[in-house]
């Protein structure tokens, strides 16, 4: 049943433009990529859903919203091991970020103390993806920002 939600997500983010904020933590991605293999990554990604809702931001006066929540993230995300990277999609009205941990077992702490936990006042869901399914969703075209390779 997971796999099949994760499948059917994957293909529901990758059926539009996403445009996002990227944020890079760890000396191990460099520009010229990473050094590990996809398989070191399987199920080492954490996506977040329902973080805000942007209908109720007001980033005129709040510029600097989405670089806050990416520090958010990262510092609670962190609580859970070696975060290599956080990605915020900035199109997602209900808020989503991405968050890859160094190792799977952290990824898989994040996801359990995060799913159906409250952040900014809202009930969020957590759920592991596996390379496969990020390589699909950061190969789609036109990115405001970068994705992590």
């Amino acid at each position: 049943e997971v796999s099949q939600q994760l499948v059917q997500d994957q293909k529901r983010f990758a059926s539009h433009q996403t445009p996002g904020v990227y944020l890079q933590h760890s000396a191990m991605e460099a520009d010229t990529g990473r050094s590990s293999s996809d398989a070191d990554r399987i199920d080492s990604i954490v996506a977040l859903h329902s973080l805000c809702d942007l209908r109720l931001v007001d980033l005129t006066a709040w510029p600097e919203f989405f670089d806050d929540m990416k520090e958010d993230i990262q510092s609670e995300c962190g609580r859970f091991g070696d975060v290599s990277w956080v990605w915020v999609d900035k199109a997602a009205a209900l808020g989503s970020a991405w968050i890859e941990f160094a190792a799977p077992s952290q990824a898989e702490a994040c996801r359990a103390a995060m799913d159906r936990r409250w952040f900014a006042g809202r009930r969020i869901t957590a759920e592991l993806w596996s390379s496969e399914m990020w390589n699909q969703f950061r190969q789609r075209p036109k990115r405001e920002a970068p994705l992590p390779n």
